[in-house]
């Protein structure tokens, strides 16, 4: 099979794409963040018969809600220049675990929409890259802690980051001991530390880091966030976050990729 299968958007199609998805926004929600809140020059776009494919900077793949992948998409999804890929869909779960990858898991994403009324919880915005990459060291055992992100990318984003870049951490005992990233409006990381849990500090957190970049962020209306246990879900119904669709989430740390032109 040749990648001309795979068909390359230009820019003068985005805007008839993006109604597209919005006629299955809540399926689409993931993806329809990426094309919103980034530059063009910042993610390539393609299409494969019904199915569009969101490649960010070679790191993340995102496709459209697509039911069923067949064998040749599965081909595609190969050779697509990327470490990590998130689908939409809990069926393609039995054929996806055939492919060599590092890891696959399936969960579930969310959303958390901007209300008008908004409580600010005490949290801590870390402003130096000392404090983040010591809270990477201090997170770096915590097994539920660890995100798809190593901890040379979370550093990097940190150094670079904007508004849209926020670590937020909850300290007690003079030490960080809950903390999440959002990036680009997706919360990622979010953990606390053996004998700091079951306090709700990670939910104090979690509202906190919303509260903030929604202050930072005046024209962002939603984040999100992924979650494969029930206890998070429950938590983040609680805040005030609402279920999105199904996703399969692979990451792949050493595979030969080709380029696509």
């Amino acid at each position: 099979m040749t990648m001309d299968t795979l068909k390359k958007i230009e820019k003068g199609e985005l805007e008839d794409i993006i109604s597209r998805l919005r006629e299955k926004e809540d399926e689409n929600h993931f993806l329809l963040t990426y094309l919103l809140a980034l530059k063009w020059e910042d993610y390539k776009l393609y299409r494969f018969k019904e199915t569009f494919i969101a490649n960010i900077k070679g790191l993340v793949t995102s496709l459209s809600y697509t039911p069923v992948i067949t064998e040749e998409m599965k081909k595609i999804i190969e050779e697509i220049p990327s470490r990590m890929i998130i689908i939409p869909g809990p069926e393609n779960t039995k054929m996806l675990r055939q492919m060599a990858y590092d890891e696959i898991r399936e969960e579930n994403l969310m959303a958390y929409e901007k209300k008008e009324e908004a409580t600010e919880y005490p949290s801590y915005i870390l402003n130096t890259l000392n404090e983040y990459t010591a809270l990477q060291e201090l997170y770096d055992e915590i097994e539920e802690y660890r995100s798809y992100y190593s901890q040379a990318d979370m550093v990097k984003k940190f150094r670079f980051r904007d508004s849209r870049h926020i670590a937020s951490a909850i300290k007690e005992d003079g030490k960080a001991v809950s903390s999440l990233f959002i990036n680009d409006g997706l919360i990622v990381s979010v953990g606390t530390i053996p004998g700091y849990r079951n306090r709700g500090l990670a939910t104090r957190n979690v509202s906190s880091a919303i509260y903030h970049y929604f202050t930072k962020n005046i024209d962002e209306y939603t984040v999100y966030l992924f979650y494969n246990n029930e206890k998070a879900r429950k938590m983040y119904l609680k805040i005030g976050f609402h279920d999105v669709c199904p996703f399969i989430i692979i990451k792949r740390r050493t595979h030969e990729i080709r380029k696509i032109h």
